[in-house]
C-alpha cells in the first residue's frame, strides 16, 4: 500500500507541477504582450525550475518567450542577444520536431528582430574600429543560421583586421572549401529625372520606384565573386606568418578548383609583387628581388616585377660611378666598372620582357637603348630605329 500511496503522491505532485508551470508561462505571455517584458521574467524563471515537465506547444513558447524577454532592452549586449536567439532558435526546432506551428509566425518574427541587433552591433563595431566585435557579431549570425554565409564572409575579414590571424585562417578555409561566392543579385535602373542609371537597394525598391514612374528601364545584373579575394586574403596571411608551403598548396588547390579563373593565378603573383614592393621600400633589395622572381615565376609577364627588378639592379649604377670617379687606383676602377656593365647586362632581360607587354613605353624603350650601347649590344640599331 505505501507503494502505491506515494505513486500516487507523485502523480498528483507531477500533475500540479506542470499545471503551475503552464499558467507562469501563460502569465509571462500575457505580460509580454502588453509591452513589459521585464516583468515576465520572474514567470519563466519559475517555470525553467522544472524544464523537464514542460512539454508541446507550452515548451515552444516558453523557449520563444525566454529568448525575447531575457535579451530585451539589450541592444549593444551582444552576450544577451546571442542567449537571446539561441533560445528562440531552440523554440524553432522544437516545434519543427513536434509540428505544432502555432508560435512559428512570433518565432520567426523573432528571430528577424534579433539578427537585425546583432547584425546592427557588428556593424557599429567595424564603424568603431572594435573588429574582435564584429567578427563575433557575425559569426554569431554564422552559427545561427549555417546558409548565412555572407556573415561567416564578414567575420573573417574582421578576424583579420583585428589581428585575430587563426580565426581568419579557419573562416576563410571553411569559405573556400565550400566554394563561397558571394555573388548577389543587383538592380539598376535610370533615374528619369536626371538620366542617370543608378544601382537600387532591392527589388521591392526597384519595383515601387517604377511603378511610381521616377525610374525607367530596370535590369537585374550580379555582383562580382569574391573567391578571388578569398584565396588572396587567406595567402597573403600565410604569407606574413611565413607558411609559404601552405600559400603554395592553397593556390595549387584554387587552380585546380577553379581552372578557368585566370584571376586566380594574377592574384598569386600580385601577393609576391607586393611582397617585393614592401621588401625594397625596406631597402632589403636582395630579399625583394627573390619576391619579384617568385611573382615572375607565376606570371612572366609581370610589367612591374620585370621593371622593379631592372630598377634595383640599375639603382647601384649611381654608387658605382661614385666609387669609380673617387678612386685612383686602375686595377679597382676597371673591376668596378666590369661590375657596371654585369648590372647593365642582368637588367637587360627584365626590361625587354617589359617592353614585350608595354611595347609604346618609349622612356624604358630609351633606358634599355642607354644600355644596349653602354654594353655595345647588336641590338641597339634595331630598337633604335623602332623608336624614332
Amino acid at each position: 500500500m505505501k507503494i502505491k500511496i506515494t505513486l500516487l503522491t507523485t502523480m498528483v505532485a507531477f500533475s500540479f507541477s506542470a499545471i503551475a508551470q503552464n499558467k507562469e508561462i501563460k502569465q509571462a505571455e500575457k505580460i509580454y504582450y502588453i509591452g513589459k517584458p521585464q516583468k515576465a521574467k520572474w514567470f519563466l524563471t519559475e517555470a525553467e525550475k522544472n524544464i523537464g515537465d514542460i512539454k508541446g506547444g507550452n515548451l515552444i513558447n516558453f523557449y520563444f518567450l525566454k529568448g525575447m524577454v531575457f535579451s530585451h532592452g539589450q541592444d549593444s549586449n551582444l552576450k544577451a542577444l546571442k542567449k537571446g536567439i539561441l533560445s528562440v532558435t531552440k523554440a524553432k526546432k522544437v516545434q519543427d520536431s513536434i509540428k505544432v506551428y502555432k508560435y512559428s509566425k512570433s518565432i520567426d518574427e523573432g528571430l528577424v528582430t534579433l539578427s537585425y541587433k546583432i547584425e546592427g552591433i557588428a556593424n557599429n563595431a567595424i564603424k568603431s574600429k572594435d573588429y574582435v566585435l564584429s567578427s563575433n557579431a557575425f559569426y554569431t549570425l554564422y552559427e545561427i543560421n549555417p546558409k548565412d554565409t555572407l556573415s561567416l564572409y564578414n567575420s573573417a575579414l574582421s578576424s583579420k583586421e583585428g589581428g585575430q590571424l587563426q580565426p581568419a585562417i579557419n573562416k576563410l578555409n571553411r569559405l573556400f572549401q565550400i566554394g563561397y561566392t558571394g555573388i548577389q543579385k543587383e538592380y539598376f535602373a535610370t533615374n528619369i529625372a536626371t538620366g542617370a542609371n543608378q544601382k537600387i537597394a532591392s527589388k521591392a525598391d526597384l519595383d515601387a520606384l517604377i511603378k511610381r514612374g521616377e525610374y525607367k528601364d530596370p535590369k537585374i545584373g550580379k555582383s562580382n565573386s569574391k573567391k578571388g579575394e578569398i584565396i588572396e586574403t587567406l595567402a597573403t596571411i600565410y604569407l606574413k606568418e611565413g607558411k609559404e608551403d601552405k600559400f603554395n598548396n592553397l593556390y595549387q588547390k584554387a587552380i585546380k578548383k577553379y581552372p578557368n579563373d585566370p584571376k586566380i593565378k594574377d592574384s598569386q603573383a600580385r601577393i609576391f609583387f607586393n611582397e617585393g614592393v614592401k621588401l625594397s621600400n625596406a631597402k632589403k633589395e636582395t630579399e625583394a628581388i627573390a619576391a619579384y622572381n617568385k611573382a615572375l615565376k607565376v606570371d612572366p609577364n609581370h610589367k612591374g616585377a620585370n621593371l622593379n627588378i631592372a630598377a634595383i639592379l640599375l639603382a647601384k649604377d649611381t654608387k658605382l660611378v661614385n666609387q669609380i670617379n673617387a678612386s685612383n687606383d686602375t686595377k679597382l676602377r676597371n673591376q668596378l666598372d666590369l661590375e657596371r656593365m654585369e648590372n647593365y647586362k642582368n637588367s637587360i632581360p627584365y626590361l625587354e620582357k617589359y617592353l614585350e607587354v608595354a611595347p609604346n613605353d618609349k622612356s624604358i624603350g630609351n633606358t634599355l637603348l642607354s644600355i644596349y650601347k653602354q654594353v655595345k649590344s647588336p641590338k641597339a640599331a634595331a630598337l633604335e630605329a623602332k623608336l624614332k
